[in-house]
């Protein structure tokens, strides 16, 4: 099982989505429930994440068929690829890589959980997920100062000592 799908299986294992399709109170009432209508925006949204860069496949994105066959499996599969693409979103798609500092990146510029409660407590979850995809790279996560740095020429560097190679016959 990959990282991302073991994840994503955690997000949607913590969270009451099952009980939020059926509209049971759960302890902790969503500021608003969202219709179908909505949800299929979002599914179709999701399906457009190519052109943030992301690719719609990673994210095991149900089929609008489903919602009719299995509501609840739909809600729950559904709010799983949407926590997964915005995570991706807010921090970036690139896995952490220890031989690689110039890609790391800063988790706590954009808290994931107050994105989260604004997913599933919007009555237009697509919305949400248009915000994160509209954000500045700077203000998605990036690592200040993290960029790499700028290789110094080659060529200049051979101009600079040309000099000692044609210096003397020894």
């Amino acid at each position: 099982m990959r990282r991302r799908d073991l994840s994503t299986l955690l997000i949607a294992a913590a969270l009451p989505l099952p009980a939020f399709a059926q509209g049971v109170s759960t302890g902790r009432a969503p500021a608003a429930q969202p219709g179908w209508e909505a949800l299929l925006r979002l599914a179709a949204r999701l399906r457009q994440l190519d052109q943030d860069g992301l690719t719609p496949r990673h994210y095991d994105i149900p089929e609008d068929a489903r919602a009719a066959a299995d509501p609840q499996g739909y809600v729950a599969a559904l709010y799983a690829s949407a926590a997964a693409a915005m995570a991706d979103l807010l921090h970036g798609h690139v896995p952490e890589q220890a031989a690689r500092p110039d890609i790391r990146r800063d988790l706590t510029a954009q808290p994931i959980s107050q994105w989260q409660a604004a997913l599933y407590g919007s009555a237009e979850p697509a919305e949400v997920i248009e915000r994160a995809a509209l954000l500045p790279p700077r203000d998605a996560g990036a690592a200040p100062g993290a960029a790499r740095r700028p290789r110094p020429r080659r060529g200049r560097r051979l101009a600079r000592h040309a000099h000692r190679r044609h210096a003397g016959p020894w």
